[in-house]
């Protein structure tokens, strides 16, 4: 990542973190990281926008590594917040959610699973059709609204980003699960 991303990767992170530190209610302050993560994915967009690419290298290098390295955040605090509202209350009930839970990954893996052995082996031979504007004709895309990046996307950049971010909360639930487990011994 250049160092002008990897400066506001670093205060998105920081700004999280702080959230994250707040004495609030859970649903508040998963609320506030999704905001920070949507607010410094804003900026990254309209920065972007403004500057463009000045080589395909560059516009592949964005939509692989830099975009999805904001979006997935706010997919992930997206995921945790809907888990938070949908969590049994019942101790008994939510080691069994949790595990359903874990499924969601394993089932976003199967279905992208030849995409995302290519996208995690360093590959590069077909980034110009994944992470080219260009190549976004020969796909048919159903991202959510939430990113806001309909002007500046392209055909596997969401996929990317789902990925991230269900590896993320698949280590979240991991952590949940053991949580749980520790509390019945």
């Amino acid at each position: 990542m250049k160092p002008q991303w990897e400066h506001l990767y670093a205060e998105m992170l920081t700004d999280i973190n702080r959230c994250k530190s707040l004495d609030l209610p859970e649903t508040e302050v998963l609320e506030g990281c999704c905001r920070i993560a949507r607010d410094h994915w804003k900026v990254i967009k309209e920065v972007s926008m403004e500057m463009g690419f000045n080589t395909n290298a560059e516009e592949i290098e964005f939509f692989r590594d830099v975009k999805p390295q904001f979006t997935c955040h706010i997919e992930y605090y997206l995921l945790l917040y809907q888990a938070t509202l949908l969590v049994p209350a019942a101790i008994a009930k939510q080691l069994k959610f949790w595990q359903e839970e874990a499924l969601k990954y394993k089932r976003f893996y199967d279905g992208n699973e030849d995409f995302i052995k290519y996208y995690e082996s360093g590959n590069r031979y077909n980034d110009q059709t994944f992470f080219l504007r260009t190549g976004l004709k020969e796909f048919r895309i159903t991202d959510k609204a939430v990113y806001e990046d309909e002007d500046l996307r392209t055909s596997h950049d969401g996929i990317v980003r789902t990925f991230m971010a269900n590896k993320m909360y698949y280590e979240f639930v991991k952590e949940k699960m053991a949580e749980l487990k520790e509390k019945k011994t």
